[in-house]
């Protein structure tokens, strides 16, 4: 049973990403009402507890080096909340640290997550996938996907008793984060709101969201149909995925 695994089996656990659409539906109480949340590359949405929840028990980063000043400024406005995280995963190769650096290519050998995670200065245990699953699942999914993908893949393998996904829009919000963590990438940026905020709908650079979407169908399908696994989501995951 690895680190994840312990925390989840037997637990309701909750998926909430950094998406927009949840502003303003008093979701907060729901999400709270769960033994375990996790976040997307995020350490809490600052001010928006009443629609996001007050709690973060795991989080699930890419841990890519151009990510870094972005997470550095999320730990020093929350820094408590940081430091009573249970759990920091990350789910990406150990080397896919750099842009471009996809299926193996363009690879940092200098580099890796675990450094990358050192250099945030947190004490808090850390989870990686491990370079031959993560390999597995790009292969089976057929794309390099994004981290969200990756999570929701490790934690439908695990034993949890329920798994709620909420905050995953799937890029088709004309915002890609929510106002905190926009507001703390901005400051993170030096006031400018960076580019990474916006994308095209349904898109996201360096991944194929739609694969991705096949794939998760497939998974959710088998996962509940076959297993039996009790899975469900909010809107955008209940148009998107089911």
């Amino acid at each position: 049973m690895n680190e994840l695994e312990k925390i989840v089996n037997n637990k309701r656990v909750i998926v909430v990403g950094p998406s927009p659409h949840l502003e303003s539906t008093g979701m907060g109480d729901f999400i709270d009402s769960y033994d375990i949340i996790c976040r997307l590359n995020e350490v809490f949405p600052t001010d928006l507890e009443k629609d996001y929840g007050s709690r973060t028990d795991i989080v699930f980063w890419n841990l890519a080096t151009n990510s870094l000043n972005g997470m550095k400024q999320m730990i020093l406005e929350e820094k408590k909340k940081s430091e009573e995280i249970k759990l920091v995963v990350c789910p990406r190769y150990s080397k896919h640290v750099e842009p471009g650096a996809y299926h193996l290519k363009n690879i940092n050998t200098n580099n890796d997550v675990f450094k990358n995670y050192q250099s945030l200065g947190l004490k808090n245990n850390f989870f990686h996938i491990g370079d031959d699953e993560n390999q597995k699942l790009e292969r089976d999914i057929g794309c390099h996907p994004t981290t969200g993908t990756l999570a929701l893949c490790m934690l439908m393998d695990c034993d949890f008793e329920q798994l709620y996904i909420a905050g995953m829009s799937f890029y088709q919000t004309d915002r890609k984060y929510n106002l905190a963590a926009q507001k703390t990438l901005t400051n993170a940026n030096g006031g400018v709101i960076p580019a990474s905020c916006f994308n095209p709908r349904g898109q996201c650079p360096g991944h194929n969201i739609p694969k991705e979407v096949d794939y998760l169908r497939n998974k959710v399908a088998n996962c509940k149909h076959t297993k039996g696994k009790n899975i469900s989501g909010d809107y955008y995951f209940g148009k998107t995925i089911e």
